[in-house]
């Protein structure tokens, strides 16, 4: 009888503790204490695959009018290069980096909430871990209605294997192509695109505002350069 009593008290407890972790999460989302919620660390970080050039996708985004207004550049690196390229064409550029920025830097762009767009240059291709990718689609689908998304390729073999930079340091190339991200990304985003060379995604019908936004600016632009 006594085992019984016992028994059943634990039950009530882990109960009542589930029931507390729920309602404070409904409570408060952003005030998380599961470990299952934070962010994975990567076996090879990010922080020497960055490169001092202007992405291939920022040029086919601003060729193809998907720009306007302010770009979270989730994984953009440690420098401003791509930055300072967009904004001589009238677009902002804020880069979060959690190996090449530091942290006052990222909490900057993190708490910035007027993005219109996100990119994600090359930045999935050198993260070996399925579930830190999944980290960074959310960051991205967080902070923006809209993310674009381009990798490298590497030898396409879909075998994913560990390199060295220029360094020695080693690094990750996952050698997958573009589309087979595809899987990944659906669990993040309910709609996805592959168009031009990369991944468009997104959530909700916010995308059509976005992109009417984005083709007033092109439309702009080509009147601009006319003159």
């Amino acid at each position: 009888m006594k085992h019984r009593l016992i028994k059943a008290e634990s039950e009530q407890t882990l109960q009542d503790n589930v029931d507390k972790e729920l309602h404070d999460y409904i409570e408060n989302p952003n005030s998380v204490n599961s470990d299952e919620l934070k962010e994975v660390v990567q076996e090879y970080d990010s922080a020497q695959t960055s490169i001092n050039q202007i992405p291939a996708l920022f040029k086919k985004l601003l060729t193809d009018g998907k720009f306007c207004g302010n770009n979270f550049d989730n994984g953009g690196g440690k420098f401003d290069t791509a930055s300072e390229w967009l904004q001589q064409n009238g677009f902002s550029n804020f880069v979060y980096d959690k190996y090449n920025r530091d942290e006052k830097h990222n909490k900057q762009v993190v708490d910035k909430n007027d993005y219109e767009t996100s990119t994600i240059a090359n930045v999935l291709n050198v993260i070996k871990e399925d579930d830190a990718i999944l980290d960074v689609l959310r960051k991205s689908k967080e902070k923006a209605p809209v993310t674009y998304i381009s990798v490298y390729e590497g030898d396409r073999s879909g075998v994913g294997r560990m390199t060295k930079d220029n360094n020695g340091k080693k690094c990750w190339q996952r050698n997958e192509k573009l589309k087979d991200y595809i899987p990944l990304i659906e669990q993040v985003f309910d709609n996805i695109k592959v168009w031009h060379g990369y991944i468009t995604a997104w959530d909700t019908q916010d995308i059509e505002n976005v992109d009417k936004k984005a083709n007033i600016v092109l439309q702009h632009i080509k009147k601009a350069v006319k003159i």
